[in-house]
Formats: structure tokens, C-alpha cells, sequence
């Protein structure tokens, strides 16, 4: 503490500054007890007091952490909430402006038929882009009618391999084409139930009827593989790859399942025991009948007698 008297005041009158000892407000409590006041009056006192606030130390022990290591709360921020997908142009179409969470719907690109689909997810589009799987061209629609009317299974899908060789394939095309042979197996099944021998049916009539179920499936066969073959070449992967990882799935092992069950249903027509081989550039197929295979039970050539 420093002290500084000014000599130049009248020591018998004290200036208006300075306090009495008895309007000096009550000493604050220290460690050491103040002294005495003795009554002789003091000049001008003037005390400078330097307070400095040392910060709070981290203790480790009770993962005590300063309030100024803490960021304030301000600083955390969510990311803004974006409720619109902006309009764009994906897939050869024209995207309008689209609430979060609903899906937008547009017309299939001129020459294909269907409806055609983009969901906008939280602000955004769907990173796998809009979804092309209901676009077909007319001519799916084409053999789905004949189907339905009835004709030659294996004559239809001699048509499907010629017509899939040459068109342009578009996404939609894989799953249509794929339902449609899976279609034609269960109409040959059909068929081929027609051509089952019957009990009043002549011995010559009989094996009129099992050579016919031969050649049907002998010549569905050879169109159901090469369509496969079409599905599968180089010119049909940009439609493969507008499908999604479900759709590609879906559609590949009903493909396999379909061409499976027409083997089968090759192998159990067969009149003798044969190795039929059909092979393209993606499809090889190679199908054996059994060799206990037999269709004498179903040739009316005696009665039954009881016996």
C-alpha cells in the first residue's frame, strides 16, 4: 500500500475528500487483525487494489473440465431440414419439384408404355436414380394377349426369341420377358395334358400323341434358350443395369427356375433314352432321360381282368 501526503492542505481542517475516522466504512476481515485506530488524524490516503482472477484448473479426478474448454451451444448446430427435391431431368424425363418423402410419377419416355417412378428422400432424390422397371414396349403387352387366347406355347415362344433378338430392350422389357416365359412353361403344362394318352385311344393313337408332346417340348426348348441367350447377351446389360439389386435378383433366379422346370418337363417326354444338347453363346443346356424311364404304362394294349 502506498501512502502520499500532500503537504500543501490545511492539516486543521481536513478536505472534503477525505473521510473521518468515524465515516470510514467497517474494515473487512483479513487473516491479520487491522490496528488499532489511535486517533491522529491521517492526510489524503490514496490505495490502488489489482484483483486477478486466475482461471480454474482441470482435476482429472473428478473429470472437471473449465467452462471455457466447453463449447457453447450455439456452435452445435443441426443441418438444415431441406423439405423439397428440386426438379431435374434423369432418365430421359422431366422431374417436377418434390415434397420429401412422396414419390413422383411421369409417363414412360416415348416408345414404351407404363408409368415410371422417383422417390424424393429427405430433401433429396434417390441416389439409384428413378425407377425405369414399369417402362415395357407394346410388344410385351402383344404376348401377354396370346397367352391368354390360348395359341401353341412353343409357337409363342419361337416368336419371344425373334422378336427379343432384335428389339431394343428396355428395362422393363427384362422382368415382362421373363414372367412371359415363366407363362408359356405353365401354358405348355397345360398342352401337353391334352396329349395324354386315354384310355379309349387306339395303340397307334396313343403313340401319336406321346411323338407330338416330344416335338413340343423338343421346339419349346430350343426357343426358351435362345431367348435366354437374347436376355443375356452384351445388348441387353444397359436394360440389366436400370433395374435395381432386387429386381436383377428376382428376375435372374426366375430365369433359372423356369428354364430348370421345361428340362424337366423335356426329360419326362421323352420316348427313349436320349441326350439332348442345346448351347448358345450364354446358355448351355444338356438334358438326359433316365433310363428307366418308360410310357408303356399309359398304352391301352390290354384290359384289366381283375387279376
Amino acid at each position: 500500500m502506498a501512502v502520499v501526503v500532500n503537504p500543501g492542505l490545511d492539516r486543521s481542517e481536513p478536505p472534503s475528500s477525505v473521510l473521518l475516522p468515524d465515516q470510514l466504512p467497517p474494515a473487512r476481515s483479513f487473516t491479520s487483525r487491522p490496528h488499532p485506530y489511535t486517533g491522529t488524524l491521517r492526510s489524503l490516503i490514496t490505495t490502488t487494489t489489482t484483483t486477478t482472477m486466475a482461471p480454474p484448473r482441470r482435476r482429472d479426478d473428478d473429470n472437471f473440465l473449465p467452462e471455457a474448454l466447453t463449447p457453447p451451444p450455439s456452435l452445435a448446430r443441426t443441418p438444415p431440414v431441406i423439405d423439397y427435391c428440386s426438379g431435374r431431368v434423369a432418365a430421359e424425363l422431366s422431374w417436377p419439384q418434390t415434397h420429401r418423402g412422396h414419390v413422383a410419377k411421369q409417363p414412360c419416355p416415348p416408345g414404351t408404355i407404363g408409368v415410371a417412378t422417383y422417390t424424393c428422400v429427405m430433401g433429396y432424390w434417390d441416389p439409384k436414380g428413378p425407377d425405369m422397371s414399369n417402362c415395357t414396349s407394346p410388344w410385351t403387352n402383344h404376348f401377354t394377349q396370346r397367352m391368354r387366347s390360348g395359341e401353341t406355347a412353343a409357337i409363342v415362344a419361337r416368336e419371344l426369341a425373334e422378336q427379343t433378338k432384335t428389339a431394343v430392350l428396355r428395362p422393363g422389357d427384362v422382368p415382362s420377358t421373363v414372367r412371359a416365359m415363366a407363362q408359356l412353361v405353365e401354358l405348355l403344362d397345360v398342352q401337353l395334358r391334352n396329349l395324354t394318352p386315354g384310355g379309349k385311344d387306339t395303340a397307334a393313337r396313343s403313340l401319336n400323341k406321346l411323338q407330338k408332346r416330344e416335338r413340343s417340348c423338343r421346339f419349346f426348348i430350343q426357343a426358351m434358350v435362345e431367348t435366354v441367350n437374347n436376355l443375356l447377351c452384351e445388348r441387353a446389360q444397359p436394360a440389366w443395369k436400370a433395374l435395381s439389386v432386387m429386381d436383377q435378383l428376382r428376375c435372374a433366379t426366375m430365369l433359372l427356375d423356369t428354364v430348370e422346370t421345361a428340362a424337366f418337363m423335356l426329360a419326362d417326354n421323352l420316348l427313349k433314352t436320349d441326350t439332348i444338347q442345346e448351347s448358345t453363346d450364354n446358355i448351355r443346356m444338356s438334358i438326359s432321360a433316365p433310363p428307366t424311364h418308360t410310357h408303356t404304362h399309359t398304352l391301352p394294349l390290354w384290359k384289366n381282368t381283375g387279376f
